[in-house]
């Protein structure tokens, strides 16, 4: 069986959490929020949208400032869009692998567009996400995040940034 991209994205992904979860490591799961804004283009249009997240995760091998972790990030709030001259609605949902080394991170995904607008039918609602940030611990189980971030596939050009805060259990 021929696996597509996004398939082959998914599937490593789910490896990536088991291996880790199998190893033994210490693991901590967290929950979080998230204010996300992101502006570009789409299709031939300029296109901006912005929400509020609720993130779950579950952080693998915190040792020597090194942390692994796999992360759910999913609307919590309607968005606020605007592609040309027109207001959407598009909420982003995305499954993620982050890795952190003394409070930097970076963080790829698999990032799932809901859209309620025109052109629905003519761009692939399915992108690459990705992220560079820093996460300040303000307690060991409470830290605050800032970080750029970059959706892409072949008809979605955005970047912009997103903060908020993380709670470990």
């Amino acid at each position: 069986m021929v696996q597509t991209s996004s398939q082959l994205f998914r599937t490593t992904l789910i490896a990536t959490a088991f291996v880790f979860g199998a190893s033994g490591a210490i693991a901590d799961p967290y929950v979080g929020i998230q204010y996300k804004s992101l502006k570009g283009e789409r299709s031939t249009l300029d296109y901006s949208t912005n929400q509020v997240n609720a993130l779950f995760g579950y952080e693998f091998l915190k040792s020597d400032g090194l942390s692994h972790s796999v992360e759910y990030a999913g609307p919590i709030s309607s968005s606020n869009g605007q592609i040309g001259k027109y207001n959407v609605e598009t909420t982003v949902f995305s499954v993620g692998y982050k890795l952190i080394y003394n409070g930097w991170y970076g963080r790829i995904a698999y990032a799932k567009l809901d859209r309620d607008d025109r052109d629905l039918e003519l761009t692939s609602d399915r992108a690459l996400g990705m992220s560079l940030g820093y996460e300040f611990e303000i307690k060991p189980n409470v830290s605050l995040h800032l970080s750029y971030d970059i959706l892409r596939n072949s008809n979605l050009k955005l970047s912009g940034f997103s903060i908020g805060s993380v709670f470990r259990f």
